[in-house]
């Protein structure tokens, strides 16, 4: 029993740190397995209660080789189906001071692009002669070195507050 519980334990720490936060600095991008992670105010308005951000977060791969995520099929314990359900999250920004009012954001995901590879099907048609035909089929998601990913939100902070961003970046196990 006592080896069980050492097990449990030592799963749930690593699996925390996985997906520990990172605070990003307004001033620059934060690096985490070769890819930045970096958002840029592009919008500021001064209301009378609140500050409103237009803020343009964004992640740079700059490892050296291609991250992919391959299609996976979702039949575990709690799932009612057997449908591949996409996860190709690189990261989620999450905005700690955002107020969320007036239907706003306070988080902003990054996501990879689909990732297509040629099928080559071999078939024989009514006279016996063999054809073959080619389709693109999603494998999964990639991003490629050097590629920027974006995405724009608006957020809401207290007046006077300036936006205090932290990122988790996604550790999938394809990537």
């Amino acid at each position: 029993m006592k080896q069980f519980l050492l097990a449990l334990s030592f799963l749930i720490c690593v699996s925390y740190n996985s997906f520990s936060q990172s605070d990003v600095p307004a001033d620059g991008p934060v690096s985490l397995n070769g890819i930045d992670y970096g958002y840029s105010i592009t919008n500021v308005q001064s209301k009378e209660d609140y500050e409103r951000y237009e803020l343009s977060f964004y992640a740079i791969n700059k490892s050296g080789c291609h991250k992919f995520i391959m299609l996976q099929s979702n039949n575990n314990l709690f799932s009612s189906n057997s449908y591949n359900i996409p996860n190709n999250s690189i990261a989620e920004f999450t905005c700690i001071n955002a107020t969320g009012k007036r239907l706003t954001s306070t988080t902003a995901k990054i996501n990879a692009k689909m990732w297509f590879i040629p099928l080559q099907e071999k078939a024989k048609d009514s006279g016996g002669k063999e054809i073959t035909t080619t389709r693109n089929v999603q494998a999964g998601f990639i991003f490629r070195n050097g590629e920027t990913i974006t995405n724009k939100v608006v957020i809401l902070t207290p007046k006077g507050e300036k936006p205090q961003v932290k990122v988790m970046a996604v550790s999938n196990g394809e990537m």
